[in-house]
């Protein structure tokens, strides 16, 4: 178990064949990580840990963002989390902020890496402008939600979770079109490729099979 802080190498962008320097990549419109853990593992996002001559493909992404409120596009969930995994510096950032949010959020998981897993940390959600404050928009529910479709686990979390805390519109997918468009353009790009794992996508709350854990021990 290691961690590493991408931070400081945000503006640090790496040729294709540097196995050595902790980067980023461009594949436009978006941008990887490739660094090297405490361990010594090298991991290239999109390739896979690199061996000193190839590349193993054991790598595995697991997401674990927490559900809340985003002044931008309504919601911050499994598909944005993908925000703190490329670079702002990349040249993109115009872009996102806020017409192609959606659509580069796609290709991170469509061109770079697809999640194995998305995890939705519904503990604590905030409603309000920051997570936690002020503490009248933040509700404990103490949920957590996991699905191999982040499309459908953020329209399902924005929808049953977050909306219902204080019926802003803003958290509604069917209602507030920026939150929709985010949606839709996340799927359209991830479908055109395929889908996740060969899974397509969906907004389709009919097409979504809900599993609950209540009561289980």
């Amino acid at each position: 178990m290691s961690k590493y802080l991408l931070d400081p190498v945000r503006g640090v962008f790496i040729a294709g064949d540097d196995h050595s320097t902790d980067g980023y990549r461009k594949l436009q419109p978006v941008s990887y990580p490739c660094f090297t853990t405490m361990k010594g593992n090298r991991v290239e996002l999109k390739e896979g840990i690199w061996n000193g001559e190839g590349y193993d493909t054991n790598l595995k992404l697991i997401t674990v963002p927490v559900l809340k409120h985003h002044m931008g596009c309504g919601i911050t969930g499994a598909l944005k989390v993908f925000y703190g995994v490329l670079s702002m510096s990349d040249g993109g950032s115009s872009q996102r902020h806020y017409d192609k949010l959606g659509q580069h959020c796609g290709v991170m998981i469509s061109k770079i890496r697809a999640p194995t897993l998305s995890i939705l940390d519904c503990t604590w959600v905030s409603a309000g402008s920051l997570a936690g404050y002020p503490s009248e928009t933040t509700r404990r529910l103490d949920q957590l939600l996991a699905s191999l479709d982040p499309v459908a686990l953020d329209y399902w979390a924005s929808k049953n979770l977050l909306y219902p805390i204080d019926y802003n519109e803003e958290h509604n997918p069917d209602g507030f079109d920026v939150l929709h468009g985010h949606l839709a353009q996340a799927c359209e790009v991830i479908n055109f490729a395929g889908g996740v794992n060969g899974r397509r996508v969906t907004m389709e709350e009919g097409n979504m099979c809900i599993h609950s854990m209540r009561g289980c021990e």
